[in-house]
């Protein structure tokens, strides 16, 4: 085989590695909200939510490149934080259709961490809005009764 018919092959097989790898990176029909899968799902909601918020933390003090990088990777500060709010709402619905798969702490964590982003990103009325729903138990009274004071 001549040198220029092995070069045309090689290319068209590493532009099908590409496309392959690029389709599984970014394949917009996967399903990304596979809950049953994870074993700590408040927890895991809640470290990986902070940690896409904290890429914003300080956010207009950054460069012109880095703010255009986080809004590349992340999406905008508003996107981030809508996402936030509705990953927390998401394993909240979860975790009270799935009661055995969790503990009652696990709930609770994942109701104050969902309060406090709504409290510290939303409006006053949206924030009151959701304070209604923590009169469940002592604990979540507590947890309300803090924010509010916040």
């Amino acid at each position: 085989m001549s040198k220029t018919k092995t070069n045309i092959i090689l290319t068209i097989v590493y532009s099908c590695m590409l496309v392959v790898l690029f389709w599984y990176l970014f394949n917009p029909f996967k399903e990304t909200t596979q809950l049953a899968e994870l074993r700590y799902i408040g927890p895991s909601t809640s470290r990986l939510m902070e940690r896409h918020m904290e890429f914003y933390e300080g956010y207009e003090n950054t460069s012109i490149v880095e703010r255009a990088l986080h809004a590349f990777l992340f999406g905008s500060q508003q996107q981030v934080q809508n996402d936030a709010i509705a990953a927390y709402e998401e394993v909240l619905d979860y975790l009270k259709k799935h009661p055995d798969t969790t503990e009652s702490w696990d709930i609770l964590n994942t109701k104050a961490r969902w309060l406090i982003t709504i409290a510290e990103m939303r409006s006053l009325d949206e924030l009151k809005s959701a304070l209604k729903e923590f009169n469940n138990n002592p604990e979540e009274e507590v947890i309300a009764a803090a924010v509010q004071y916040a």
